[in-house]
């Protein structure tokens, strides 16, 4: 299709060479297979989606994958990918998934189907099954703009748990920073 500039670069595995592509070209789609990536407990997706942000924050990901399962739709719904097509479909599925992105949308392959209706279920119980209740009141107590100080007399907790509350509840939900967090607490209707 001619309605996509595309340039097609091939990388090693890991995310090294990805990353250091990326920062040279800034494409506004980035798109990769999620499977293929080296990463480890320590280094996941969302990390990975992390890094994509700090190097090029209008870079959106796009997964291209041979593995349709419940383990990468997760992880690419947990790293704030635009969408997936696997590679068994027909490229006019990756064009659909394009076309919906460049105007503001997601796309999802239709073979992720059921299990999609599944994730996205169990997800919509929210951000709330992700956080402990702490976590939970910490991050609704920041976005509400109360420094740490504050939520720690409010909470009968020291300033430091409330930092590592913080940490986590910001690290579980894949946000880097409180414009991210209130964006998120205001979609989840935390702060109405």
């Amino acid at each position: 299709s001619e309605l996509f500039k595309l340039r097609c670069i091939s990388c090693a595995h890991g995310d090294s060479p990805i990353l250091e592509t990326l920062a040279r070209y800034q494409p506004k789609i980035l798109i990769l297979d999620p499977a293929e990536l080296t990463l480890s407990p320590q280094h996941d997706l969302q990390d990975f989606r992390r890094s994509v942000r700090i190097i090029s924050a209008r870079t959106m990901l796009f997964g291209y994958t041979a593995r349709m399962d419940d383990a990468v739709l997760r992880g690419v719904i947990g790293a704030q990918f635009v969408g997936c097509v696997g590679k068994q479909s027909d490229l006019q599925q990756l064009e659909i998934g394009l076309m919906a992105i460049q105007s503001g949308g997601m796309y999802f392959d239709p073979g992720y189907g059921n299990l999609l209706h599944e994730v996205v279920a169990q997800d919509s119980l929210g951000s709330n099954d992700l956080l402990s209740k702490r976590e939970r009141a910490v991050i609704i107590l920041t976005a509400k703009g109360q420094p740490a100080k504050q939520i720690a007399q409010e909470l009968q907790i020291s300033a430091k748990t409330v930092e590592t509350y913080k940490g986590r509840a910001l690290n579980k939900l894949g946000l880097s920073n409180r414009a991210e967090l209130l964006d998120h607490a205001l979609s989840q209707g935390w702060l109405a």
